[in-house]
């Protein structure tokens, strides 16, 4: 099975390749631009791929190495057209393709200058005293709620005692209510006889 999709507006696409199909991006490159891509194929029989980059006229530009899951390409100049990258999965288990491609300059490393220097220090003490007000405010914070924390559960011992208290004085209360009722009727029914 054979899929085509063009990849203008997007950087990164990931998809499913399903067992021996073949997945074509197409990207439309401007002469003047290059073209650079990574790409990362996992699941089982991850190094059962092949990778390949035709140009315009459909001749090929890249071919991954055997036995590798991942890989990196760069064109420099690259003809005007749509450059198609290929998938071909040469096994019958399901993978998963993660592919980022761009037609800009590629990232760079860039070298700091003295006068970029000065600024971000300053904005580095500026992010560690900032850093430290965070810190101490969170121990601070920590111990309050440690107080609090003590002082609540104290006050939910006391109230628990005291409700036992109440509980235990109004049964005794209510046990000496009946006994007294109780005296008081059987002294009553002795009297009458």
């Amino acid at each position: 099975m054979f899929y085509f999709l063009f990849l203008n507006l997007a950087q990164g696409i990931f998809f499913t390749l399903n067992s021996k199909t073949e997945f074509c991006i197409g990207v439309e490159v401007k002469k003047s631009k290059e073209l650079w891509g990574d790409y990362v194929i996992s699941g089982e029989g991850d190094k059962n791929v092949i990778t390949t980059l035709y140009d315009p006229k459909n001749i090929v530009e890249y071919i991954s190495e055997k036995n590798t899951r991942e890989g990196k390409f760069t064109i420099k100049k690259p003809a005007g057209g749509i450059h198609r990258t290929c998938f071909k999965a040469t096994d019958g288990i399901q993978k998963t393709v993660s592919l980022e491609i761009n037609t800009e300059e590629p990232p760079e490393d860039k070298v700091i200058t003295e006068e970029e220097i000065e600024p971000f220090q300053i904005n580095l003490k500026r992010a560690l005293r900032s850093i430290e007000s965070i810190n101490r405010n969170l121990h601070f914070y920590q111990r309050r709620e440690k107080v609090h924390r003590n002082l609540t559960e104290k006050t939910c011992d006391r109230v628990l005692w005291t409700a036992v208290v109440k509980l235990l004085t109004i049964l005794s209360i209510s046990l000496l209510q009946g006994w007294g009722v109780t005296k008081l009727l059987s002294s009553s029914q002795t009297s009458k006889i």
